[in-house]
C-alpha cells in the first residue's frame, strides 16, 4: 500500500502507525536547529549561493534569509497543523514534502552524509537515525510521485 494516494481535489494519507510517528518528530526536529556555525544541520540549510567568493556568499545569504526563513517557518506550520490529517489539500501535502525533505536534510548532515550512495551501505547495526533517515526518503519520494502524477 502507498503511503499517499490522489483523490480528486486532495491527497489521501494512508500512514502505517510507525510511519505517522516518525512523522511527528519532525517539527521537533525542524525547530531544534538554531543559527550555529557549529550545527552541520544548520549549515546545510542554509544556501550560499557563492562557494568560491565569501563576500559574494555573505551578501546572497543577507539578501536571501529571511525569505528563506519565512518560507520554511510557512512550511513547518502548514506540516504542524496537519500532521493528524487523513486528507491533505495539494497545497499542504507540497508543505509537506518540503518539510519532510528539510528534516532529511537536517538527519544526514548530522550523520556526516554529504554524498549519494550512502542507500547502498550495509544495514549493519544501522543506527536509528538511519533508519528515520530511510522513512523519511520513503515518504518524501512518495509525495513527490503522488504530486507530480496531479500535474
Amino acid at each position: 500500500m502507498h503511503p499517499f494516494v490522489n483523490e480528486a481535489d486532495a491527497v489521501a494519507v494512508l500512514l502505517a502507525p510507525a510511519e505517522r510517528e516518525v512523522l511527528r518528530a519532525v517539527p521537533i526536529l525542524l525547530r531544534n536547529s538554531a543559527a550555529d556555525d557549529g550545527d552541520p544541520a544548520w549549515a546545510r540549510l542554509r544556501s550560499v549561493g557563492h562557494l568560491d567568493d565569501p563576500e559574494a556568499a555573505a551578501r546572497f545569504g543577507e539578501l536571501t534569509a529571511a525569505m528563506l526563513t519565512a518560507a520554511q517557518e510557512d512550511d513547518r506550520d502548514r506540516f504542524e497543523a496537519t500532521i493528524e490529517d487523513d486528507r491533505l489539500a495539494p497545497e499542504d501535502a507540497e508543505a509537506w514534502m518540503r518539510a519532510i525533505g528539510e528534516a532529511r536534510l537536517q538527519v544526514a548532515a548530522r550523520l556526516g552524509i554529504e554524498e549519494d550512495g550512502w542507500e547502498e551501505e550495509p544495514l549493519e547495526a544501522e543506527l536509528v537515525e538511519m533508519t528515520v533517515l530511510r522513512v523519511l526518503g520513503y515518504l518524501q519520494e512518495s509525495l513527490v510521485t503522488v504530486l507530480g502524477e496531479r500535474l
